[in-house]
């Protein structure tokens, strides 16, 4: 199987932001909520900011693209295990 080149990642990651924007935006949604509930004092207070400021970037898929394109070249970089399951 040939390696498909980079490029045509970002191409795809591009092509699909909206999606995967969405996506990424309810997992970190749901991690951020978690922490505000777990935290006590003012770690709360700064935990619920966060959730706050995290709705900013709900409908800007743009804030997700670098993020994206980092945990790719993380993945793309890193050669698969030797053993690993193929499915």
């Amino acid at each position: 199987m040939s390696r498909v080149g980079f490029h045509q990642i970002v191409e795809g990651i591009d092509r699909h932001l909206p999606y995967l924007h969405k996506e990424r935006w309810a997992i970190e949604l749901a991690e951020l909520r978690e922490a505000a509930r777990n935290a006590v004092g003012h770690d709360r207070e700064r935990a619920k900011q966060a959730v706050l400021d995290h709705y900013k970037t709900e409908f800007r898929p743009e804030t997700s693209r670098a993020v994206l394109i980092e945990q790719a070249r993380q993945n793309y970089d890193t050669p698969p295990a030797e053993n690993a399951d193929p499915a």
